[in-house]
């Protein structure tokens, strides 16, 4: 399209655009850094030059300005949109190592559910080895209110997933991750809910300070072959066992509204 050669390029982000005009695409992005050759004008594009910080987007697409900054920063990022006649209706960018997110989604293989527009959540379990342990916290607000879990939460535009994880750790329980090992991938679909929940999932065997109550969880230490599952997601029981095992895994679980009817359910390591 444009006549030049590319002898260096970069995967630095997806774009995964939903329209109701053309479905949807999955677009990756990549930088060029080393260039061989002329420009020259094609059938298809007249090329032009840009001062990179000085671009007006003016005819560019219309998230071209959402995440062209992010890339100029240089970080991954992956981008999502939603498009209803032309108008941007849903979007979300978050900064993540996009070959690993590409291999972890690549295990999803209903075609409707990769069209869906995800959320990035963390899920952090600390783990107590010499004890046999593992840190939970119940849920005192919110979303999953009175249940025992993990800790995590929403994974902040400007954080990779890891530093969601991490500082969603500390915000809940007190601790601090020195050592994070990511060990699988959930996806959560809910009855009437466009948007499909994508919980990664770390465990930290390194730490450093003293679990303490938050406005949002309350800790407690439970044995790794004694947990509380009924006191938990439903889903849990399911794929504890990986975890105990140190396999890596991918889970798909499909809830009712009510929130604890599983009704479909996709299990792999």
């Amino acid at each position: 399209e444009c006549g030049l050669e590319a002898k260096d390029m970069q995967h630095v982000g997806v774009l995964l655009m939903k329209s109701t005009r053309s479905g949807l695409m999955e677009v990756f992005v990549y930088t060029a850094k080393e260039i061989v050759g002329d420009v020259i004008e094609s059938d298809e594009m007249e090329p032009k030059w840009f001062n990179v910080a000085d671009l007006t987007y003016k005819d560019t697409y219309k998230e071209a300005r959402e995440w062209w900054p992010t890339m100029l920063e240089g970080h991954t990022f992956v981008a999502q949109f939603e498009f209803v006649d032309g108008v941007i209706t849903f979007q979300e960018i978050n900064h993540v190592d996009v070959k690993q997110l590409a291999l972890l989604r690549s295990s999803v293989k209903d075609a409707e559910q990769q069209a869906m527009a995800h959320r990035l959540y963390t899920l952090v379990f600390p783990m107590d080895e010499q004890n046999g342990r593992v840190l939970l916290g119940m849920k005192k607000r919110g979303f999953g209110r009175d249940k025992l879990n993990g800790f995590g939460g929403k994974v902040e535009v400007n954080e990779t997933i890891a530093e969601g994880a991490a500082r969603e750790l500390a915000e809940e329980s007190g601790l601090e991750a020195k050592s994070m090992k990511q060990c699988g991938l959930l996806m959560f679909y809910f009855e009437n809910d466009p948007v499909a929940m994508e919980v990664h999932v770390f465990l930290v065997h390194k730490y450093e300070g003293t679990a303490v109550e938050s406005d949002e969880m309350r800790p407690q230490w439970f044995g790794i072959h004694d947990m509380p599952f009924k006191q938990m997601w439903a889903d849990d029981s399911l794929w504890w066992p990986y975890v105990l095992k140190e396999q890596k895994f991918v889970g798909q679980f499909w809830f009712k509204a009510d929130q604890v009817t599983v009704t479909r359910e996709k299990l792999s390591a």
